[in-house]
């Protein structure tokens, strides 16, 4: 799973508070956040919310020889609920079979108050892909970069390490 993220500040992560739970590990890395669910011999489940404001409108996950690539309209941080992230990645991944598990991939639209009988739209557009490569982080990484110009995947490729 694979999100643009340019800084450690654009991450909030949502604990389990659940015995027997664990937070998700995931690596931030020249401008993406990844996110794997892999066994455990700790047999602790692992669990919880990331909340991320990206860097671009779009985010991929990798699964069974295939890749979702689920893109939108990227918003300022202002413009999504303040408890909320523009992307929202829910994991609940068993310790031994992780792929049995949940993954959400959850897409926030700006935050609006509408009178009665007032509307507002928002749109993503899913793309899904072949994949044969191996299920190893540099590799995904390496694919999407490959599909970025095609999937004006903002970001995909090596990004120069934030500004500290």
């Amino acid at each position: 799973m694979f999100v643009p993220v340019a800084a450690a500040a654009d991450i909030r992560l949502q604990p389990p508070r659940e015995p027997g739970t664990i937070a998700p590990r995931y690596q931030h890395e020249r401008g993406l956040l990844a996110l794997r669910a892999d066994t455990r011999p700790d047999q602790l489940i692992q669990r919880g919310k990331l909340l991320l404001q990206p860097s671009a409108g779009w985010m991929a996950g990798f699964a069974g020889g295939q890749v979702l690539v689920i893109r939108f309209a990227h918003q300022p941080l202002s413009a999504i609920h303040p408890e909320q992230g523009q992307v929202e990645l829910y994991l609940d991944a068993p310790p031994r079979h992780p792929e049995q598990g949940l993954l959400e991939m959850e897409v926030h639209a700006p935050y609006r108050q509408l009178a009665p009988g007032a509307q507002m739209q928002a749109q993503e557009q899913w793309t899904l892909l072949r994949y044969s490569g191996p299920d190893e982080e540099q590799a995904q990484r390496r694919f999407l970069c490959s599909q970025a110009n095609a999937l004006a995947l903002a970001n995909a490729c090596d990004a120069p390490p934030a500004p500290r």
